[in-house]
């Protein structure tokens, strides 16, 4: 069995197969003589596939079923949607909209409990469509396509002309293209709307949901999904690519000895996550 995450929606029926896609950027060339030669280059960005259901129905073997640990209490903490076709496509048209990356988190479980692996990547919503067939009676479906995201900063270039005419050119105000303009300064302080939870608050803030366990323990938060409203949080010393819960972007990896992995049934958590 495995769990899928994409930003803070929970795919509340994994589907029952995903495409991974490398691409080659190689070019070919004829020489005289020789023929036609391959040139290696470095492969085009992971692209991922999936088919999943958008059920009208509170199905009792969804993973997000209303008022089980995993859909009420990821859906209180994160503001994800509710399991629910109605929501599910909402999440879908903001991810698509919001102009950001977003993280996609596939855990791979056995049947015991045991951990197998995980793929933990920054990605953005290439494209999606719903399919609406009346032969699967009240439920919909959602076609989704993913590309890998990679960080690059932009630097802006003073240029100073000395007593001889002489010119240097120095980089100053790198920027990352996580969070754009929208990322704020340590120290500063936002105020809380009505309804708001800590992870939609980080979003609004920051750029992304991912950094509520942060603003929790920066402003010694205990219940991070009922904030009143007008409440000062202040922000902790973060950098724009300091998103938790990652290790390396990739298929698991090396645990550094000051965290630990989730296991199933921990609180707060996802299974095979690593906690900070």
């Amino acid at each position: 069995m495995y769990y899928m995450y994409l930003g803070s929606m929970q795919i509340p029926i994994p589907p029952p197969s995903l495409t991974t896609k490398i691409g080659s950027r190689n070019k070919t060339y004829e020489l005289l003589e020789t023929g036609e030669v391959n040139i290696i280059r470095s492969s085009k960005l992971t692209e991922i596939s999936f088919r999943f259901m958008l059920p009208n129905t509170d199905y009792p073997f969804s993973q997000q079923k209303s008022g089980g640990l995993g859909g009420s209490l990821l859906t209180s903490l994160m503001g994800g949607s509710n399991g629910l076709a109605p929501s599910l496509i909402s999440s879908l048209k903001e991810l698509k909209t919001s102009g950001d990356p977003t993280r996609f988190i596939l855990v791979r479980m056995k049947q015991n409990g045991g951990f197998i692996n995980m793929m933990n990547m920054q990605v953005t919503l290439e494209d999606y469509s719903i399919e609406d067939n009346a032969e699967e009676g009240y439920d919909l479906y959602a076609n989704v396509t993913l590309k890998r995201y990679v960080e690059f900063g932009t630097k802006k270039l003073q240029v100073q002309t000395d007593a001889s005419g002489a010119k240097t050119a120095k980089a100053v105000s790198p920027r990352s293209t996580v969070g754009h303009d929208s990322f704020v300064s340590t120290g500063t302080i936002g105020k809380v709307s009505s309804g708001q939870t800590l992870a939609q608050f980080s979003k609004k803030m920051l750029g992304n949901a991912m950094y509520w366990p942060q603003l929790a323990k920066f402003n010694k938060i205990v219940i991070p999904a009922v904030l009143k409203a007008g409440t000062s949080i202040k922000m902790p010393p973060l950098s724009p690519t300091s998103i938790p819960g990652t290790v390396g972007g990739g298929w698991g990896g090396a645990i550094p000895s000051n965290r630990r992995r989730a296991g199933s049934g921990d609180i707060l958590s996802i299974p095979g996550a690593v906690l900070y």
